[in-house]
């Protein structure tokens, strides 16, 4: 939806702008997925982070991890898109 928006306001504004915004939306969103996932710790680190935290943390970190993928993704996606197409 987000990314929709960029490229109705893309061709309106310019395309330097949709490429901007999304890929600042995409990167920001993914960055803080993979904080929310362990992906940027060891395997000791994410160990020790299991078994300190709370039994419904898990299942709260998911469902924002999920929803902050399914919208940073697709920007992203634009972003590189419109990047590729407008050179």
């Amino acid at each position: 939806m987000i990314s929709c928006l960029g490229i109705g306001i893309g061709y309106f504004a310019g395309w330097q702008i949709t490429i901007l915004s999304c890929g600042i939306i995409g990167i920001g969103t993914l960055i803080i997925y993979g904080l929310l996932e362990n992906v940027f710790v060891s395997g000791n680190q994410a160990r020790t982070n299991f078994l300190i935290e709370q039994p419904e943390d898990p299942k709260k970190k998911w469902q924002i991890s999920s929803r902050l993928f399914i919208i940073g993704f697709p920007n992203l996606i634009t972003a590189i898109t419109l990047l590729l197409i407008t050179r």
